[in-house]
């Protein structure tokens, strides 16, 4: 298993974020880790009523996000569901999702297909430039003074935990942290 480097991460996330035209997410079963990321990326969710949002990386890996993704999650769940996601692994229900706006409807699985193509619909009855400089307006406002994180995103990279928890997650174990 290759890990995409923190610029890789970056770059898909920008190019997904500087499209100018909405984006619109679809998440049926587990959007966890990257998967999260991605999903908050674009402009729109729509979930699956058995749909999961999460970064279980503090009993799974032990690495961490970069700032930008970190403040991309308080952005979409608040600062507290963002401390359960991050601290406790805890995952967020499509129904709690839905609560908190990090997802515009939910859907059962018979009716999923049509929920999107309703909302496509409706998005492409809209003025196109109108939403592109909506979306760039919101994305640099979003992007401006976020702190530097690279000593974070080094310090958890570089550990002996961090290397652990790759092995066990290999090899579908637990792993054991010890903290350095």
């Amino acid at each position: 298993m290759v890990l995409p480097t923190s610029n890789e991460w970056k770059g898909v996330i920008a190019a997904i974020e500087k499209l100018q035209v909405p984006t619109v997410a679809v998440v049926e079963g587990a959007a966890m880790g990257g998967g999260l990321i991605i999903t908050t990326a674009c402009d729109l969710r729509i979930a699956a009523c058995d749909a999961r949002f999460g970064v279980p990386i503090a009993r799974s890996i032990g690495n961490c996000l970069s700032i930008a993704n970190t403040a991309r999650l308080i952005a979409a769940f608040g600062v507290d569901r963002t401390k359960r996601v991050l601290l406790l692994a805890d995952s967020i229900s499509a129904e709690e999702a839905l609560a908190c706006g990090f997802v515009a409807q939910v859907a059962g699985p018979q009716a999923i297909e049509e929920t999107v193509s309703a909302v496509c619909l409706r998005l492409l009855s809209h003025a196109p430039i109108t939403m592109q400089v909506a979306k760039e307006s919101i994305r640099r406002v979003r992007s401006a003074a976020l702190p530097d994180g690279d000593d974070l995103i080094r310090l958890a990279y570089g550990s002996d935990d961090f290397k652990t928890g790759v092995r066990a997650f290999l090899s579908k174990e637990q792993p054991h942290w010890r903290g350095r």
